[in-house]
């Protein structure tokens, strides 16, 4: 999962950068350990100097890519209880990346969500719609939430991140995860995909055909998805994987 990435490009006036930053990283006391850590990001951002954009999404919809065999197997599992959080899809963000790439937007920050906030349990109905298969939703305990990523072999530091941020989810100290905002609409001019729509593509179901700005964001996506994201020195400031 990318929760950050800087990028240099040009914006028409001086070098530019935007980031992929994080949900609610620009609180006065972020409250998870990934809000923190992109708020020292956005820090060292805007005191370079240079032309900018702050991409905040919330939770990625294709993060439910991750669980695709248990999906398949008739369990959606996400320690939310009861949360309802509105999930934003890929493509999106990455539609607004473009536009920021012309430098229209520099300067700005846009926190990036889903049309609606929904929970667990329509998740998985949802799933369970464009599958053909019965999904039901499991929020498991945060102790065998931590067990099943430590068997995964994530790291250390990515569970307890992972964790902290379930955990004030849980105990309803982030309600900006439930928040829709209008960014993504006011800046590509549509609104922005919901998750029956991304449930649909992993269901195998076509989706009406996006513009060809979607199409480009999209090739986007996938080199950052499939190139060799180890974190290293050659990274700029501001990558968090």
């Amino acid at each position: 999962m990318i929760t950050n990435v800087a990028i240099t490009g040009s914006s028409g006036r001086n070098s530019a950068a935007w980031t992929d930053a994080f949900i609610a990283a620009d609180f006065v006391c972020p409250i998870s350990v990934f809000a923190r850590w992109h708020a020292d990001i956005e820090d060292s951002l805007r005191a370079s100097g240079v032309a900018h954009v702050i991409l905040r999404p919330n939770f990625f919809m294709q993060n439910a890519l991750l669980q695709q065999t248990s999906i398949e197997a008739g369990v959606h599992s996400e320690p939310l209880e009861t949360a309802a959080i509105s999930y934003v899809d890929i493509r999106d963000v990455a539609d607004v990346a473009v536009v920021a790439a012309g430098g229209n937007l520099d300067d700005e920050a846009l926190t990036l969500t889903g049309p609606e906030a929904i929970g667990g349990e329509r998740v998985s109905a949802v799933l369970s719609q464009a599958t053909g298969k019965e999904v039901r939703f499991v929020s498991p305990h945060l102790a065998s939430f931590r067990d099943a990523l430590a068997a995964g072999k994530v790291p250390g530091w990515h569970i307890d991140a992972l964790a902290d941020l379930y955990a004030r989810v849980q105990a309803g100290w982030a309600p900006h995860t439930s928040a829709v905002t209008a960014d993504i609409e006011n800046v590509i001019g549509r609104p922005p995909r919901n998750f029956q729509e991304f449930a649909d593509a992993f269901g195998g179901r076509r989706s009406p055909r996006r513009p060809a700005r979607s199409q480009v964001s999209a090739r986007i996506w996938h080199h950052l998805f499939t190139e060799n994201l180890a974190r290293g020195r050659e990274w700029p400031i501001g990558c968090r994987l």
